[in-house]
């Protein structure tokens, strides 16, 4: 908690909070975030528009199981900006907008610059991610490597505790290797 280190922190985990404490990134205050402007934004997802299609199609049609689970889908590009957002739970939908940047230097720990760093799934309960206005859950991505290097991320964002985490462990292995 407060991103002091112990034996029930994940490794990984500590070293990204010495990371954002190193860079003096706040947790109880809400940052502007880095959001893309339009062009931009508009830029990358025609660059990306037939995975983003393709996770569409996927996300459309669990639509309902993603909304009964009360789970949201983030689909980042290799740099962390949000392309595409995907779900029906309206309340941690709105923590993360398309063309925001989720990266450690601008928010600090998630799940997300882990899974990219490490090339592994990845999953943070609420009191493991530094911005604690963020008030989620858990958040758990998956990062998608093509020649060895991440291209994406997904990301279920969930308010839940622990009711539907092994359920989205499972999702982000499918869709890892999707």
């Amino acid at each position: 908690e407060n991103g002091e280190l112990n034996v029930n922190v994940h490794p990984w985990v500590g070293e990204s909070w010495q990371r954002s404490r190193q860079e003096k990134i706040a947790t109880g205050i809400v940052k502007s975030p880095k959001i893309l402007d339009g062009q931009s934004l508009g830029i990358r997802q025609k660059r990306h528009q037939r995975v983003i299609q393709y996770l569409h199609s996927l996300c459309d049609a669990s639509h309902t199981f993603l909304s009964a689970q009360k789970l949201n889908v983030l689909f980042t590009d290799e740099e962390g900006y949000v392309l595409s957002v995907f779900g029906g739970y309206v309340s941690s939908f709105s923590k993360f907008q398309v063309g925001q940047r989720i990266s450690e230097e601008d928010i600090g720990t998630t799940s997300l610059p882990i899974a990219y760093l490490r090339q592994v799934s990845f999953v943070l309960f609420a009191q493991e991610i530094w911005q604690n206005w963020l008030e989620i859950g858990w958040m758990g991505t998956a990062p998608i490597t093509l020649d060895e290097s991440v291209r994406y991320g997904i990301t279920f964002v969930s308010d839940s505790e622990l009711a539907n985490l092994e359920v989205a462990s499972n999702m982000l292995e499918v869709f890892r290797t999707s």
